[in-house]
């Protein structure tokens, strides 16, 4: 990137001919924006790094302020543990009528 224009590299090399016009407006590189690639292996280890960084810390502010949110997935997902595990052992449980399993539904006999 030019450095006095702003420019991506290609804008600058286009920047004095007719192609420029062509081109309109070049894209901002990951260096104006901070997100996304840039030139050179280290910088996008940083810039991975600092992605890293930053959904870390939503996660934790989630977390933190919707934690009431966060208990009923982890109860949701207990109790949908627990049915498949009683239809597990239902289906390897005797088979019994209908009218025994209301018979033991109903109340004070």
């Amino acid at each position: 990137m030019d450095p006095a224009s702003g420019l991506s590299a290609a804008a600058v090399l286009f920047e004095s001919g007719p192609q420029a016009r062509e081109l309109g407006p070049s894209r901002p590189s990951p260096r104006q924006t901070g997100v996304g690639y840039s030139c050179g292996m280290s910088n996008v280890s940083v810039e991975e790094d600092r992605l890293k960084e930053l959904l870390k810390a939503a996660l934790v502010e989630v977390l933190e302020e919707r934690g009431d949110l966060v208990r009923e997935l982890v109860a949701e997902a207990v109790e949908d543990m627990a049915m498949v595990r009683a239809l597990e052992e239902g289906e390897q449980s005797p088979r019994i009528s209908r009218e025994d399993v209301f018979r033991i539904l109903e109340p004070g006999e």
